[in-house]
């Protein structure tokens, strides 16, 4: 307590701070000495102590101790503060294969004894940098006179493609051996036959007609097609956004078929300009062959009951596409109609399209998302390669649960599954006597699909079984729809990309 020690040892201000240092348990000079000298009280001094008082205290050695103490520390960081920066004036310390493998390294007065390997004065470090400087100088302009400039492969007369083309040429021009996707650092996939594949390597298991030998990263591959469903007209600047950054970072190349679902008519402009962006590709929009109310007209009566209900509407002539419908006991499920027939129509309706049924893969991309950078591996060589049944990213994306799931998943398949996750890259799935299984969801905004194995008979029967009466609804999505077939019939045949 400052005010207690002041008072009671009768310290002067000007001395206060020295005896702060001290033990509050010392003995005060009036204890010590009887009483104050005479020529203290002679002199009258408010504070009640002389000099010489001062210094027949016990802590007064101790004071001028720490105050030694302190003052050398603080000289000596002072000094160092000073004077360093003229000793490393004249020396720089480098390891000695540092100085050739790296010329880039610039002198730096504050790294002169990083190392103390090779101590250099200034000029000669400067000196050495400079001559290996221009020998990389030299070697990078002798390559060049044996490289065609990029700026006479670019016209100003050129058109979109040319450019880009020219653009990429360095990565067009890499050979096969470079374009190799490293392999998972475990590898369990031998029960199969079928390890991750190389640009190069045979898989007896692929048809005929496209043998593994012939599929390159970034080279159009036959039957693929790139897909993606919007609303309609307020979501179209997303979807040029999305398509344009997709076309730089991967189409440009391969220049896949572009599909594009709308549930609203697009007007003649945003389909121009939409056409423009994924140019050279093809370009097919899709209009929905229902409206609202022809879907409404069509659910039989326990779906119109189901869908009321959960809707909190009395008639049907309350519903719009943006009437938001809840799932009983599932958080975040209220979502409007036109959320829900996007999620309806992905997990049975699109594999059944006709504008499908040319093509044997599919490269989905929702709308929002974005490319950021260019993309090194080709996703869609890659699983034609490796002959899976999807590929997908960003495992697990939510869950469903429930004795009902159950229930469907023996009903379509006449098995149970209890256990569901990745291992070595692909999923691994096990039944069970479980009554509330617990599936962890493919993420659906980006996978590339076998369509064959989508829509052969057992697993659109599935979807079908999983909607039920449950139209537009957001529980029984289209991550589950694509989650249940590759579990139950083709776990080892379904990867992660991050694998």
């Amino acid at each position: 307590n400052i005010f207690f020690l002041k008072r009671s040892f009768q310290i002067p201000t000007s001395n206060f701070r020295c005896f702060l240092l001290t033990s509050p348990t010392m003995e005060s000079p009036t204890e010590r000495g009887g009483k104050l000298s005479s020529r203290k009280k002679r002199s009258g001094s408010r504070d009640g102590l002389d000099s010489q008082d001062l210094q027949r205290h016990p802590a007064s050695s101790i004071c001028r101790l720490f105050y030694r103490l302190k003052v050398f520390i603080f000289g000596i960081l002072i000094g160092l503060f000073v004077i360093r920066p003229f000793l490393a004036s004249e020396a720089v310390s480098i390891l000695p294969a540092e100085l050739e493998a790296h010329p880039k390294h610039q002198y730096d007065p504050k790294h002169n004894s990083r190392h103390g390997n090779l101590i250099l004065s200034k000029k000669d470090y400067l000196q050495r940098s400079a001559n290996a400087t221009d020998k990389k100088r030299q070697k990078k302009l002798k390559d060049e006179d044996s490289q065609e400039p990029l700026d006479s492969a670019v016209d100003d007369g050129d058109d979109e493609e040319t450019v880009v083309n020219a653009l990429l040429k360095p990565e067009l021009s890499r050979t096969n051996e470079e374009l190799k996707v490293e392999k998972p650092k475990k590898e369990k996939r031998k029960d199969e036959g079928t390890g991750l594949l190389s640009n190069t390597t045979v898989l007896s298991n692929v048809s005929a007609s496209t043998s593994p030998r012939d599929i390159v990263d970034f080279e159009r591959q036959p039957g693929v097609v790139i897909a993606t469903k919007i609303h309609g007209p307020p979501h179209m600047s997303q979807l040029i956004q999305s398509m344009c950054l997709l076309k730089v970072a991967y189409n440009i190349r391969p220049k896949y078929d572009v599909l594009v679902y709308v549930t609203e008519p697009i007007s003649t402009l945003d389909e121009s300009i939409l056409r423009d962006v994924v140019r050279p590709a093809n370009l097919q929009m899709v209009l929905d062959r229902k409206t609202l109310r022809d879907h409404l007209d069509d659910m039989s009566t326990e779906q119109m009951a189901s869908l009321m209900k959960r809707c909190n509407v009395t008639s049907s002539d309350q519903f719009f596409w943006w009437t938001r419908c809840c799932e009983d006991g599932m958080n975040g499920s209220c979502m409007p109609l036109a959320y829900n027939w996007q999620s309806e129509f992905r997990s049975l309706h699109s594999w059944k399209s006709e504008e499908l049924k040319p093509y044997k893969y599919m490269l989905w991309f929702d709308s929002d998302a974005f490319p950021t950078k260019m993309w090194d591996v080709d996703p869609v060589a890659f699983a034609i390669r490796n002959d899976l049944k999807i590929l997908f990213d960003n495992f697990p994306q939510g869950s469903s649960a429930g004795t009902d799931l159950r229930d469907k998943i023996i009903q379509a398949y006449n098995d149970t599954l209890c256990y569901l996750k990745l291992e070595d890259g692909h999923l691994a799935a096990r039944g069970g006597s479980c009554l509330k299984p617990r599936v962890p969801n493919i993420h659906g905004f980006f996978h590339i699909t076998d369509l064959d194995f989508y829509r052969n008979k057992e697993n659109l029967n599935w979807s079908r079984i999983m909607i039920g009466d449950n139209k537009f609804s957001r529980r029984w999505d289209d991550q589950l729809a694509v989650t249940i077939p590759a579990a139950m019939r083709a776990a080892k045949k379904s990867w992660d990309m991050n694998a």
